[in-house]
């Protein structure tokens, strides 16, 4: 079952093909990540700055129908000009109309509605658990990685497969009262993290893990922030070390936009530098237990881990409005994550760091060279590893 995970990931890496649609989101995370999607297209940006600008208690039946005047005044002008033939629907004004007469709980706000298939790094490549209600394109992102390195001295050759595939039912309606969220997601996921070596003296590096499960992730939009709260649970198996373990992780996200947290920031605006961050700080519980008989994790050396504590994602990439040509093409990812081990009472880390430069317009595929340092996210083993390879995204 693992290799064919694994071979099946390491294909799509390279083939992938990108799947996505964009929408307008009344909430301001929402709006950032409509201005992200249509990044490249200046009318329907000064489109949606227009409708932003609108009276904000102006509700959207209300918004459809100025909209719906002044398109009909302009076809009516356009009588003398028969050759202008009209344009069709941008994409705001098609989800004014198909929202419009509808109450908050049928309305769909997500640029990426119903079920789609992701494939990036790791959940910090989708933007923390807010990412899974809608991640960030795939240009801006790392990507799932494969590389092979041949060492002609040491008569090693090594081979890395590192990433997380998931198929994800996205849905984001209205401003809904609690306990209901607005935003919701849902599916099953699947991470491979392998480095096989082929020399004997270094197979005590390998690492060769697989961890599987489901998720389910909650938004909830508040007056002066929004909330994410994200449950994953599945088993992970390590196939070094010949251990099977259960694993459950609790994940919540706030997004604040006045402190830019897990929002993006532009710093052109305010240092003329032309780039774009994004802050992705999330507090997670983790839980494992090792199921097979007189097994024990590498967290604590024990049969049962509890860890406690903040992980922390920064997100680096070229602001489209100022950086064009190769530099645009660039996006870096660093992360730290810092836990408390309850039973052992020490404090563990995991230090991630990523720079991807696509090779095509898409970002469907980059180059990425990648820096891993720590007790490994997944199993607890200590780790400490570069590589250079390729990235696929989706």
């Amino acid at each position: 079952m693992f290799g064919i995970s694994r071979i099946g990931l390491a294909a799509v890496c390279l083939v992938g093909l990108p799947i996505a649609a964009s929408a307008a989101p009344l909430s301001p995370e929402l709006i950032a990540q409509l201005k992200a999607s249509i990044k490249n297209d200046p009318e329907a940006r000064s489109q949606l700055q227009a409708l932003l600008e609108q009276d904000p208690k102006a509700s959207i039946a209300q918004k459809s129908k100025s909209k719906a005047k002044i398109s009909s005044g302009i076809q009516a002008n356009a009588g003398a000009e028969p050759e202008a033939a009209p344009k069709p629907p941008d994409t705001i004004t098609k989800l004014i109309q198909s929202n419009a007469g509808k109450i908050a709980s049928e309305r769909q706000y997500s640029p990426c509605a119903g079920w789609q298939f992701l494939l990036r790094q790791d959940w910090k490549d989708l933007g923390g658990a807010a990412g899974a209600a809608c991640p960030q394109p795939p240009d801006n992102a790392q990507g799932a990685q494969i590389s092979f390195a041949n060492d002609l001295a040491a008569k090693n050759r090594i081979v890395t497969i590192n990433g997380t595939a998931a198929v994800l039912y996205n849905s984001i309606t209205g401003d809904v009262p609690p306990p209901t969220p607005y935003a919701v997601s849902l599916g099953g996921y699947t991470t491979v993290n392998s480095v096989s070596n082929s020399a004997a003296a270094q197979t005590k590096s390998n690492v060769d893990t697989l961890a599987y499960g489901g998720l389910l992730n909650l938004g909830y939009h508040g007056s002066k922030m929004s909330n994410f709260f994200m449950f994953r649970a599945g088993i992970t198996e390590d196939y070094v070390k010949d251990t099977t373990s259960a694993h459950a992780v609790l994940d919540w996200s706030p997004v604040v936009r006045r402190l830019y947290i897990h929002y993006p920031y532009h710093f052109h605006e305010v240092f003329g530098i032309p780039i774009i961050t994004r802050f992705d700080p999330d507090l997670v519980a983790r839980y494992d237990s090792a199921l097979g008989k007189d097994q024990i994790l590498a967290f604590n050396a024990r049969q049962e881990s509890v860890r406690i504590g903040p992980e922390l994602a920064l997100t680096v990439l070229p602001d489209p409005g100022y950086v064009s040509g190769p530099l645009a093409r660039l996006s870096a990812l660093f992360g730290y994550d810092i836990w408390y081990e309850t039973y052992s009472r020490k404090r563990l880390s995991w230090f991630t760091s990523s720079l991807n430069y696509n090779l095509d317009e898409a970002g469907n595929f980059g180059i990425k060279g990648s820096y891993n340092s720590g007790q490994n996210e997944l199993t607890g083993k200590a780790t400490s590893i570069y590589t250079i390879g390729l990235s696929g995204k989706i």
